[in-house]
């Protein structure tokens, strides 16, 4: 996803005043204002729907500082509609003005103005992005060095060329290097005007039609030129005037013919390869009835994906363990934040693999409505329990537990449990900016995820930070395996190993991003979508991408 990451300070002209780049420790300290803020709306906003008043609702992408407010990286910036005019019959464009006045200052809600400075398009949405490019656990821990807790600081993008008004990073080169007052870009025919509505708000206008900025559009914000004149004694500058759009050259390209529709290896079913009818996996050795235990057949209709209500764990080849939720009153309670977290019962009955009797009956409080169980390696499996991730053998008595301090985000456990992944919600907003975001995007709003690495022992290996919005790591015992798109419906299974190298698993196709799993240190577990039959069909391939199992089905039956 293209971002710009501001590193240095604004050249404002000012005669014999020029403002280097600080070291972390100078960061740390309180800054000048005349830094830039890079921030990311977070709602859409078309000017046929606005309103006077409106609250604009935008995460911060940076770090930054004045000397009274230290704005953290994710916090939210608040801004309003001062004043809309939508497309009508008399008008054939609109105009949107827009104000920023408060910022979340480490937690506080305060007063900061900010003017609209730049505006950049949002970038098309990435299906492939992985953890790791994210700045991840993959950047930051090497198991072949010298570990200690928290990693490695990741490398620091370096500055590309600098306006006279704006130096940024170029974190990826589809980023703009270079930012001007009044700047748009990757939009056509929007206009900004810096300051020059009321009260210095700045003026956003559409040639034609109603404005529309989508979700993730970035914003560049600057404290008014009076404010910044008044931090280093000097008079307030003219906002300088954007340049003049580029001119774009017309190239005729003639039409290139659709490239023929690759082969997708895994699933083609060679020797060694099973491939699962639906008659034979219809077939029961054993028949175990469950009603006995005080398990009850719920109809839920179609599932999109896996769920927790009952599940069947191979121990080993002696045990089995059936969960189900046997739907006994939820409980309540206040987490550290402003949620409320639910405590549920979960019966755990262990079960002779050959026979199917019972052995033993447990029944666990297991926090939310998620996964709660993993497989950590043969004969042993995590529980999630209250707030401990308990590591049990196959005879479901404790062998460690670690602690985790809140909302359970995820699990991820190599095959061989050499390494876990344990990522706990935390909350990045007040109630009352939580509320606000909700309101306004209808969905849950972004979180932060603190991720802890640890290895078979729970020792700690790694901390890090990551946003919710990203899905949970693919643990093997050699790195973190991905899905990245390589196209139309196509995508690449590979793995990203811990010495920072990538090796490709095999090419898929699939109407959906494709689910991986790693059940053994040499085999991939995929689920995929069939656009023409509607199903689902899962593979588990080898390490060399070739099939070893092959089928298809309903979520329910895989």
């Amino acid at each position: 996803m293209c971002r710009l990451f501001v590193s240095a300070l604004i050249l404002l002209g000012f005669a014999g005043v020029t403002f280097a780049q600080r070291t972390s420790a100078d960061r740390e300290r309180s800054l000048s204002p005349v830094l830039p803020l890079q921030v990311e709306l977070l709602q859409t906003m078309d000017a046929g729907k606005l309103v006077r008043g409106q609250a604009v609702l935008a995460k911060t992408a940076v770090e930054w500082h004045d000397r009274s407010c230290r704005v953290r990286k994710g916090a939210t910036v608040t801004g309003h509609i001062t004043n809309v005019v939508p497309k009508s019959k008399q008008n054939k464009g609109s105009v949107v003005t827009i104000a920023f006045d408060h910022a979340d200052c480490d937690g506080r809600v305060s007063e900061v103005t900010l003017q609209l400075y730049a505006i950049v398009a949002a970038p098309p949405p990435d299906e492939g992005l992985a953890m790791a490019d994210s700045g991840g656990m993959m950047q930051q821990f090497s198991p072949k060095a010298p570990i200690t807790l928290g990693g490695k600081t990741p490398p620091q993008p370096q500055p590309m060329s600098l306006s006279n008004d704006v130096s940024v990073t170029n974190h990826t080169f589809h980023d703009p290097s270079r930012i001007d007052a009044g700047d748009v870009r990757g939009m056509k025919q929007v206009t900004l005007s810096v300051g020059t509505g009321p009260n210095g708000a700045s003026v956003v206008a559409a040639m034609k039609g109603n404005l529309r900025l989508e979700q993730g559009t970035q914003f560049v914000l600057m404290p008014p030129p009076a404010v910044i004149a008044k931090e280093v004694g000097h008079e307030a500058p003219v906002a300088p005037k954007a340049l003049a759009p580029e001119s774009v050259a017309t190239v005729s390209i003639k039409p290139v013919p659709p490239p023929k529709p690759e082969l997708d290896e895994t699933e083609i079913c060679s020797e060694g390869c099973n491939a699962v009818s639906v008659a034979a996996a219809t077939k029961a050795a054993l028949v175990l009835s469950t009603e006995g235990l005080g398990s009850r057949a719920h109809d839920h209709g179609s599932y999109r994906g896996f769920e927790f209500e009952s599940t069947i764990t191979y121990l080993d080849a002696n045990s089995l363990l059936y969960t189900f939720d046997p739907h006994h009153l939820r409980h309540r309670t206040a987490s550290s934040g402003f949620r409320t977290e639910s405590m549920r019962t979960v019966r755990a009955v262990l079960l002779d693999a050959k026979t199917l009797k019972v052995k033993r009956i447990a029944d666990w409080q297991v926090q939310g409505e998620g996964q709660f169980i993993w497989s950590a390696s043969p004969g042993v499996i995590l529980v999630h329990v209250g707030h401990r991730l308990q590591m049990l053998g196959a005879n479901l008595k404790p062998i460690r537990e670690l602690a985790v301090p809140g909302e359970l985000a995820f699990v991820s456990v190599s095959p061989s449990a050499y390494y876990i992944a344990v990522g706990t919600l935390h909350e990045r907003y007040t109630l009352e900016a939580y509320t606000q975001l909700k309101s306004a995007m209808t969905i849950e709003p972004e979180e932060d995820v603190d991720v802890q690495l640890v290895d078979g022992e729970f020792t700690p290996l790694l901390q890090t930070r990551q946003s919710s919005r990203l899905p949970a790591p693919v643990l093997s015992d050699t790195g973190e395996v991905r899905v990245n798109s390589a196209g139309l419906n196509r995508w690449l299974v590979s793995e990203r190993e811990w010495n920072q190298t990538t090796r490709k698993i095999a090419t898929t196709t699939s109407a959906c991003k494709p689910n991986v799993e790693v059940p053994l240190a040499s085999m991939v577990f995929v689920v995929g979508c069939d656009a023409q039959h509607s199903q689902n069909w899962y593979r588990m391939l080898r390490q060399d991408g070739h099939a070893l199992l092959v089928g298809r089905g309903s979520s329910q039956e895989i």
